[in-house]
């Protein structure tokens, strides 16, 4: 969604996970799963949600599994994962 607004700017994964740089890799990894959980798409389909909430789960899960996905590489490239 910060894409959206944003053009050729990567959004901070640490911001998109509502977590800090300083956060060890156990909280980073519990808000990561918070908001797959509270936003996974198969969730708002078996409530019969509107496709539009169904698209907005999908882009929240989708940006928040890439955040995730990159402050792990990044932290196993540093030798802290």
């Amino acid at each position: 969604l910060f894409r959206s607004f944003i053009k050729d700017v990567e959004p901070n994964p640490y911001v998109i996970l509502g977590v800090h740089e300083t956060d060890n890799d156990e909280t980073i990894k519990r808000a990561w799963l918070e908001i797959v959980t509270k936003n996974h798409p198969d969730s708002f389909m078996s409530r019969g949600e509107p496709k539009e909430f169904i698209r907005l789960a999908h882009e929240t899960t989708a940006q928040a599994n890439a955040a995730y996905n990159k402050i792990r590489s990044e932290r196993m490239t540093k030798g802290s994962a």
